[in-house]
């Protein structure tokens, strides 16, 4: 006969306590067999002390045999569990006696090799080539798309969340987020313009005599970076974009950087964008 025992409480209520008296009660009864016990924890240091203390327990009431036969117990956390049961039933099971849980380290490269045999090559490199023009990450360090995905995927399987769960809250997220965003414009040959645009006013900026200031020339210069940036790239980071527009002039400059500006802020206008 099964005994199954479910203690559900909140930290600090005396769950060990009550685990070692459910524990001890059925080892010295000859209810259950330590062999056939099974006992688990959050963490390896409370399943230590769990075992422990039921030791104690059965050695002080004069039940030594049960108490020497406590390491034939399985008592550990779900994982430490879970790799017991499946070295112990590896045969059964169509698996490896080798079994062992994945290091955190591997995780993420383990997920990364799966989603590469999930997802085909022009899909990922349209996602790095999204994080590219969203500006997420660095040329020394990209941006962690996967990582965001399995991020996703713990929260999909903790909530347990079936397909149609999943679709309707990406829905939702998106809806919010629309919401905030101005309407659709097209606009052809955006980036052509706004690489003409930041030559012209670049140019207008240094021939500028009444405004010769450091930082306007500094800004200038920016201008013909992010120029050349969109010629060989065909396009400029957003937060480059918005930079720009951060940038302030001198006054005496104000009037040559409107036109400039004002494309600058159509650009979340963009459906691309």
């Amino acid at each position: 006969m099964a005994h199954i025992k479910i203690i559900s409480a909140g930290a600090g209520s005396g769950k060990t306590y009550r685990l070692t008296e459910e524990l001890s009660a059925l080892l010295a009864e000859g209810l259950v067999k330590p062999s056939g016990l099974i006992a688990t924890t959050f963490t390896k240091k409370a399943a230590a002390e769990l075992r422990e203390r039921v030791r104690v327990k059965l050695l002080r009431e004069g039940f030594s045999r049960a108490a020497n036969e406590l390491d034939n117990a399985l008592i550990g956390t779900v994982h430490g569990l879970g790799v017991k049961l499946l070295r112990r039933f590896a045969y059964e099971a169509g698996v490896s006696p080798q079994v062992d849980i994945i290091p955190d380290g591997d995780q993420q490269r383990l997920f990364n090799l799966s989603l590469a045999a999930s997802l085909d090559i022009d899909f990922i490199e349209e996602m790095s080539l999204l994080c590219d023009k969203l500006g997420l990450g660095s040329a020394s360090e990209p941006y962690n798309w996967r990582g965001e995905v399995l991020r996703l995927v713990d929260l999909i399987r903790a909530n347990d969340l079936d397909d149609a769960a999943v679709i309707k809250s990406r829905d939702r997220s998106w809806e919010t987020l629309a919401e905030l965003l101005p309407d659709r414009v097209q606009h052809q040959g955006y980036f052509d313009q706004l690489k003409d645009h930041l030559e012209q006013t670049a140019d207008a900026l240094e021939n500028n005599e009444a405004d010769g200031t450091r930082k306007t020339l500094s800004i200038a210069a920016k201008m013909r970076k992010a120029s050349q940036e969109i010629k060989r790239r065909g396009f400029l980071p957003w937060p480059e974009l918005a930079g720009l527009l951060k940038a302030g002039v001198g006054a005496k400059s104000r009037e040559l950087v409107e036109t400039l500006n004002g494309l600058i802020d159509e650009h979340t206008t963009l459906p691309q964008f």
